[in-house]
């Protein structure tokens, strides 16, 4: 089944496989980080922003917020008492990250990244291991 990019089916995947899927347990295994996900000029004209909160490699909370594009979202100030970091990239690039199209080591020239680098550097095993448990989805 296709999922759609930062859409509310693909919260509702996540928090089924994080119970039942060996492989996303052994791939987000540890990773903690609070991190927001603005996809910019997705399909029907849209931003679509992914907000989550993983402790222990477990997703706790994830908000999906979807304006029609150009959104407040571009503009709106990162809160760094509430997430790590923000993300920030054109639709099409985070569908062929999640495809495996292109790799996290391509992407990151592409993209603005506000918050707290060294956190998130910090962690880049977990995300590469996020970014593969991606690929394993039918995202669209």
């Amino acid at each position: 089944m296709a999922i759609s990019l930062f859409c509310p089916e693909m919260r509702e995947e996540f928090l089924r496989r994080q119970d039942l899927d060996p492989v996303c347990k052994q791939k987000l295994r540890g990773l903690t980080f609070r991190l927001v996900m603005l996809s910019l000029d997705a399909p029907g004209n849209q931003d679509r922003q992914m907000a989550m909160n993983l402790q222990g490699g477990r997703f706790i909370n994830i908000i999906y917020d979807i304006q029609p594009a150009p959104s407040e979202l571009r503009t709106i100030p990162f809160d760094s008492k509430r997430y790590d970091a923000r993300v920030m990239a054109p639709h099409q690039l985070f569908v062929e990250l999640c495809q495996g199209k292109i790799d996290l080591m391509t992407i990151i020239p592409k993209i603005k990244i506000e918050g707290n680098l060294s956190k998130l550097m910090g962690q880049i095993e977990g995300f590469v291991g996020f970014i593969d448990y991606l690929t394993t989805m039918d995202i669209v």
